[in-house]
């Protein structure tokens, strides 16, 4: 499991475990060794510095920002494609781009979109030459 948070998101965690930590050696109860680490790891990572989950030792930790989702929803694959979504809807009924259903919801794989994308590519330098 990777937990990717921004430098916001840290200082938030960073704040939390400094009043645990507080809180814990004012009421005379030890604080465990990882819990004092994951508290530097998160006062590093809030103050912008990289590559703190080799120094710390938490390597399942990164700060390397968002994640992008693997599934997207129809505005999320058209504002990819830089189309409308009603054009997404149309490449998804014409089968040029498949889609998949995880109860109710349907998506888009972004794995997907980009081997349609790279077959744009591919066609656009068939026609020119």
């Amino acid at each position: 499991m990777i937990l990717a948070l921004d430098p916001v998101g840290w200082a938030h965690v960073a704040k939390a475990l400094a009043e645990h930590v507080r809180w814990a050696r004012a009421n005379g109860v030890r604080v465990p060794e990882d819990v004092l680490r994951l508290a530097d790891l998160a006062s590093t990572s809030a103050s912008g510095r990289q590559d703190t989950s080799k120094s710390t030792g938490w390597a399942g930790l990164a700060t390397t920002g968002p994640v992008e989702p693997s599934l997207l929803n129809y505005n999320e694959a058209a504002a990819v494609l830089g189309m409308g979504r009603r054009s997404l809807e149309r490449l998804v009924e014409a089968g040029s781009l498949p889609r998949v259903r995880i109860g109710a919801a349907v998506r888009i794989r972004r794995q997907d979109l980009d081997e349609y994308v790279e077959a744009l590519g591919g066609a656009s330098e068939a026609r020119s030459a």
